[in-house]
């Protein structure tokens, strides 16, 4: 607006819409907690049946077996819980933007919020695979790089926000 910028102006959502924003965080919290429940109890029923045991003969396994199966069950977990999170991660990208800059509530901001993925899911894609590459990157160095990236992030979810909701 023309002033000069300072530090509380990083906090000024804050002070106008903590409620509707901590409860954003709150719901992508719980949905995070159901992906995970899910994505661990889809994998567990089949890996234990596929070698046969249950969970009180699990100290019956040999260690190269349970190895591989602790393997496979990590991967699987992480596959599917990606798979399942990915909803979830459309509807809470643009949804504090929106409960700050358009004064929606924390449901409609997490609908609009997907809808606004759904329509962009190409772009979406290839910066997925961007970040994902560069998520590697900023975590070979000790996770140093994260310092760096994760404030691009930020940037990159804002400017996306402009981008898809503030066309010109």
């Amino acid at each position: 607006q023309g002033g000069e910028l300072e530090i509380n102006h990083m906090f000024a959502a804050f002070s106008q819409k903590a409620g509707p924003l901590v409860l954003v965080g709150l719901l992508y919290l719980l949905g995070v907690i159901i992906v995970v429940i899910i994505a661990v109890v889809l994998v567990m029923i089949p890996i234990f049946a596929a070698i046969g045991i249950s969970a009180a003969d699990l100290n019956n396994v040999k260690s190269d077996e349970l190895g591989i199966v602790t393997i496979l069950l990590v991967i699987l977990a992480g596959l599917i819980a990606v798979a399942i999170s990915m909803p979830l991660i459309m509807a809470y990208w643009f949804a504090p933007a929106l409960v700050v800059f358009h004064d929606l509530g924390p449901t409609d901001a997490m609908k609009q919020s997907f809808f606004g993925c759904l329509k962009n899911m190409m772009p979406f894609l290839l910066y997925g695979i961007v970040m994902l590459v560069a998520m590697v990157v900023a975590t070979i160095p000790l996770m140093l790089g994260w310092l760096v990236l994760f404030p691009v992030i930020l940037c990159t979810m804002y400017t996306s926000y402009r981008d898809v909701f503030l066309k010109r």
